[in-house]
């Protein structure tokens, strides 16, 4: 079975599900369990970092649905980095869903005034260029971008103060701003891949993008979730996934409630500067 956290968490996925299928439109889970364990509910646990995604067009829809109530009335806090004053957050290229009554206080978010819950990431996976040149030149600028939006966003953190210095703040907006207009600059009509737009995705290949818009299904726990196309010609999107992301966030085996995620009882949540 699984433990408190990933029931919890498998929740918000269904919620995200739910939401997308509101608008007319279709979520995936990006780090599923290998095929072979897709059918054996209640064996295997959720990664330690859950996933999910659409392509950036999609994803701009539900992001402007999730700030108009998308979600009200359900136990879901629709959390991005233009609606939360944190700096740390504009590392993320995506979203997140926070379970309400929940407090996931991980090291490095700790001491930043943002709304706490166990969470699931959801990330937009955007088009980039076909022919090698253009292509190379399009990633060697979105890796420059994001590897200075990191640096600016850790010399933040270093400080340590919670207390956000202008200067860096405008730096991080600004990195933000030209990773944006970087990403808008694409026509979409050009490109039948997409890349990740994740900070830990440097990929030493692109998705062919019949993977994301001819999905698989799978069953876990139960519940059928829209997975990528595993297998599309040559290209295997499990090994792809192995290959290009950390191992801390490949499914594992998982049923340890982890030491820093707490259910908030109402003393906590009284207690608690960060939570809202």
């Amino acid at each position: 079975m699984l433990n408190d956290i990933d029931t919890v968490r498998l929740r918000l996925m269904l919620s995200a599900v739910a939401a997308t299928e509101r608008i007319g439109r279709q979520i995936l889970w990006l780090n599923p369990p290998p095929e072979e364990m897709f059918s054996k509910a209640g064996t295997f646990g959720l990664p330690p970092t859950v996933r999910m995604g659409m392509r950036r067009e999609i994803y701009d829809e539900f992001v402007t649905a999730a700030r108009n109530g998308l979600f009200t009335g359900e136990p879901v806090h629709f959390q991005d980095p233009e609606l939360e004053d944190c700096p740390a957050l504009y590392a993320l290229p995506g979203c997140r869903l926070r379970r309400d009554g929940t407090v996931y206080e991980a090291a490095w978010e700790g001491e930043f005034p943002i709304h706490q819950g166990v969470f699931i990431d959801i990330i937009p996976l955007d088009s980039v260029p076909d022919g090698a040149a253009a292509r190379g030149m399009f990633l060697r600028r979105y890796l420059k971008r994001q590897e200075a939006l990191q640096q600016a966003v850790r010399r933040e953190l270093m400080q340590g103060t919670g207390i956000y210095g202008a200067q860096n703040r405008t730096e991080i907006e600004m990195l933000w701003e030209r990773r944006r207009s970087l990403l808008n600059r694409q026509k979409k009509s050009r490109s039948l891949t997409i890349l990740p737009a994740h900070p830990e995705f440097y990929p030493e290949g692109i998705i062919p993008g019949e993977v994301i818009d001819n999905p698989d299904f799978c069953v876990f726990e139960r519940v059928s979730l829209a997975v990528p196309r595993q297998r599309f010609g040559q290209f295997i999107w499990q090994e792809w996934y192995a290959n290009n992301v950390r191992e801390q966030d490949l499914p594992i085996l998982h049923h340890d409630i982890p030491d820093d995620i707490l259910f908030a009882d109402r003393e906590y949540i009284e207690k608690s500067p960060h939570w809202r």
